[in-house]
């Protein structure tokens, strides 16, 4: 097992001769030696001093070298050597952050606290307090979580982490943090008479503990935090500051202005399932018995118009391999199965985060295609780790309410690859495939760019579209 100084060393390996002090002697000396037996005396000499700098030097003269093993080593000598120097404490550090339990690491920081009486105060205790403080919101303890956070002068770092562990277990002690943290960051720009810059952590802030006021029933201050961003900001696309604002106003009541903000959202694709309910439920709330299902179909329609002309560029025409998956109940199908529809084959796997965070999109896609019996989905799970890979989509898409028709593309036990895939020819994944009902691939998608579920869902919809009509 390596040690914990062959991590730092690999992080420093970067560091170049150039970039060492240049009166630093030691390192000078063994740098600019051309004798190999002069140099090895003089590296020899140096290790074994009770010079605790020469020491380093040495360390960094290796670490230069990109020489990781004897840094390493070398460090782990002279943190024995010196009890109470500079590589003691980096271990102490080390060992401390390795702790899983915050109270071990409490125990751990008091002793180094004693170990190293002039470390305290510095910046490296400084962030130990707050990598501390996190780890206790992870384990439900909010009281030792601010405590620890208390004395940590970066603060601006944690505080996010800790807000989102907090959310987990104590909703209110999120909101209270944020608001001291809100307050504080405008108390400083105040004091110091310095404007805040636009992409400001406060806005930051603000955003989040409007979402968390409006969880906590407090419609009107969530819309207070949301508006005083969005006055500032006036952001030029919709967003999640838009996203958040129009949330508010419509949780205020104020529907005919939440309304166009909206509209704006899922005309320019950034809506999932929940921003179009909410558009719905307005729309309903302003146009009294006219239907809201037709409007957001329209707003969508605009899109996927827009989508239409963008994606013609995209049109492919290569033959679809003649693939073979199982579906849930261990049937398997082929290309041939599916003659005549236009199908869409999304290559994904549960271990692969791109590929489960575009399913609200292809969700929303299939929803669309629900009553046309010429459109088939096929989300074929594939490049499995798992020893039951079947049973972990299936728990996957059952815990998170995904209705997606599941196909396995179970890997072959002769050659450990997953067949249909490897037809494809696919470098990674989610990877996406709309073929025509004449067996030829129409359009390929790769990847998946996050909070853009409307857009996404425009897109795939508009190629299944044009899919659709090659086959006429």
């Amino acid at each position: 097992m390596k040690s914990i100084f062959t991590i730092i060393f690999v992080c420093l390996a970067g560091i170049s001769f150039a970039q060492t002090p240049k009166d630093n002697v030691v390192f000078n000396s063994l740098k600019n030696e051309k004798d190999t037996s002069l140099l090895k005396k003089k590296i020899d000499g140096f290790s074994n001093s009770n010079n605790e700098s020469e020491v380093t030097s040495v360390v960094q003269y290796y670490i230069g070298l990109l020489k990781l093993a004897k840094a390493d080593s070398l460090a782990l000598v002279s943190a024995k050597r010196f009890p109470q120097g500079k590589y003691a404490f980096k271990l102490a550090l080390s060992n401390l952050n390795r702790q899983a339990d915050p109270i071990d690491q409490e125990a751990a920081l008091e002793k180094i606290r004693n170990d190293f009486p002039d470390k305290t105060g510095t910046n490296e205790l400084d962030l130990t307090n707050g990598t501390i403080a996190l780890n206790f919101a992870k384990h439900n303890s909010t009281a030792k979580a601010l405590k620890y956070l208390s004395l940590t002068l970066d603060r601006g770092r944690f505080v996010l982490p800790i807000v989102n562990e907090f959310l987990k277990y104590d909703m209110k002690a999120a909101a209270e943090l944020l608001d001291r943290t809100i307050v504080g960051l405008k108390e400083g720009a105040r004091i110091q008479s310095v404007p805040i810059p636009k992409n400001s952590q406060l806005f930051r802030f603000q955003i989040i503990y409007s979402g968390v006021l409006l969880k906590l029933g407090k419609p009107e201050q969530a819309l207070a935090q949301a508006k005083e961003v969005y006055d500032e900001l006036k952001p030029a696309s919709a967003g999640e500051v838009t996203i958040t604002y129009a949330t508010a106003l419509a949780a205020s009541q104020q529907y005919k202005r939440a309304l166009p903000f909206l509209e704006e959202v899922v005309s320019e694709g950034k809506s999932n399932d929940a921003i179009d309910s909410l558009l719905m439920n307005v729309y309903e709330k302003v146009n009294v018995g006219k239907d809201a299902k037709r409007h957001l179909d329209s707003l969508r329609q605009v899109l996927i118009t827009k989508k239409n002309i963008e994606t013609k560029n995209k049109l492919l025409n290569l033959p679809c391999p003649n693939f073979v998956v199982t579906d849930e109940n261990g049937k398997k199908v082929t290309l041939a199965d599916f003659k005549g529809k236009t199908i869409i084959l999304d290559f994904w796997a549960t271990w692969c985060g791109p590929c489960k965070a575009s399913f609200p999109a292809m969700q929303m896609v299939v929803n669309q295609y629900l009553k046309d019996p010429n459109v088939k989905f096929l989300f074929i799970h594939t490049c499995e780790s798992s020893k039951t890979p079947q049973k972990d989509a299936v728990e996957f898409l059952k815990a998170n309410n995904f209705s997606l028709p599941l196909y396995m593309d179970l890997k072959d036990p002769a050659t450990n690859k997953s067949p249909a895939i490897s037809l494809f020819d696919v470098q990674g994944i989610p990877t996406k495939f709309i073929v025509d009902g004449q067996g030829q691939i129409r359009f390929k998608l790769t990847g998946f760019e996050g909070g853009m579920d409307g857009a996404h869902a425009a897109e795939v919809s508009a190629m299944i579209d044009i899919a659709k009509k090659t086959s006429l």
